[in-house]
């Protein structure tokens, strides 16, 4: 499965109940319009996820301003990886609501999350 290598976000593939990152090696798209970017190429075995997600995710803040982090955000994928990608998505936005609280929201929140059959 090929992705650009072009985020401020890594993404994760949930494989075979392990989680693995897919990690980030340059500016996201578009700050810059000559920037060169390198792609990268990975198995996607049968039954696999992928979690792709915008920083509005990991770095919305409750009340008291901490984020909500990478860290919870791994934690959850560990717990309810092998969920449907759609139970996945709302798993994860329960919990990033729970988190802030009544915080304000500061950015958009974008999930993509898809099973390979």
């Amino acid at each position: 499965m090929p992705r650009p290598s072009s985020s401020s976000t890594p993404g994760y593939v949930l494989v075979g109940g392990r989680l693995e990152t897919l990690k980030s090696h340059g500016l996201p798209i578009g700050i810059i319009s000559q920037s060169k970017y390198v792609s990268q190429t990975r198995p996607f075995p049968s039954g696999s996820a992928v979690v792709l997600y915008s920083d509005g995710i990991t770095e919305a803040e409750n009340i008291a301003g901490d984020e909500f982090g990478n860290g919870r955000l791994e934690d959850l994928l560990r717990d309810r990886g092998n969920d449907s990608p759609a139970a996945l998505r709302d798993q994860i936005a329960a919990a990033v609501d729970t988190f802030t609280g009544t915080a304000p929201q500061k950015d958009d929140q974008t999930l993509v999350i898809a099973r390979l059959a």
